[in-house]
């Protein structure tokens, strides 16, 4: 044991119209990377988090990057 808190976060973005905005605009950070289109983005599965299964997740939206970063900040030194 190390005496350390794991904390796990999801994050995610709860406004469709900013989402699709940040999939459509990104870019391949590095020489042949692939990026999702939306469609594909939308077609994709989303396993929905099992806390039973996974453990305990602090979820924050990322809708604001700001805010959402302040979220994760304030639970990290609650």
């Amino acid at each position: 044991m190390t005496g350390v808190k794991l904390t796990v976060f999801e994050t995610f973005i709860n406004d469709e119209t900013e989402h699709r905005r940040r999939v459509s605009s990104r870019q391949p950070d590095m020489p042949g990377q692939y990026v999702p289109t939306w469609d594909e983005v939308q077609a994709s599965p989303y396993d929905r988090w099992d806390v039973d299964l996974d453990g305990p997740r602090v979820p924050i939206d990322m809708a604001q990057s700001e805010a959402g970063f302040h979220a994760a900040l304030r639970d990290l030194t609650a």
